[in-house]
């Protein structure tokens, strides 16, 4: 457990070019310092960029596919003195394609990047979060964490029924 979280350190999953590097920013104007966690390529180009722009960043690189490497990164990051008070998943495989049509490997890539790497974030930084008294997402109910994957849910069934209709005639 680390000594203390830094309120005014955010972790981005997930950092990329366009939504990552907006988030990073705009804490960054809030007087956030950020660590990036992507993969290398694009650590390789967003970090000095943002440290251009005048913010204070660390650069991490992680393979969400590689869950057990990726929980360990985590772990060393809430591991330390001044763990992040804010966390941001940001990370998302871009349109897997139809469903039906997709590669079981490519549908597990999916879901492990798209969901359980939310999970394991969540599953390391939470208790960390909640014994240093900061955190958001605590006391929600089953039905309110079932809400923010209603989405995702909704759009697999559209792909089915997209898939049934064309597939039909």
């Amino acid at each position: 457990m680390p000594e203390s979280v830094d309120l005014r350190h955010l972790l981005l999953i997930g950092a990329g070019p366009g939504v990552g590097a907006s988030v990073v920013r705009r804490f960054g104007r809030g007087g956030f310092r950020g660590t990036l966690i992507s993969r290398g390529e694009t650590l390789e180009q967003l970090a000095p960029e943002l440290r251009s722009d005048g913010l204070e960043i660390e650069a991490v690189g992680a393979d969400i596919e590689d869950l057990d490497g990726y929980r360990a990164t985590l772990d060393g990051i809430f591991g330390a003195p001044g763990a992040p008070g804010v966390v941001v998943y940001n990370a998302a495989l871009p349109d897997p394609g139809e469903i039906l049509d997709a590669t079981v490997g490519r549908l597990r890539t999916a879901y492990d990047v798209d969901v359980l790497g939310g999970v394991v974030a969540a599953q390391v930084a939470v208790p960390v979060l909640r014994a240093a008294g900061a955190g958001t997402r605590e006391g929600q109910t089953q039905d309110q964490i079932a809400d923010h994957l209603r989405p995702a849910i909704e759009t697999v069934v559209d792909h089915l029924d997209r898939w049934t209709a064309a597939t039909a005639n």
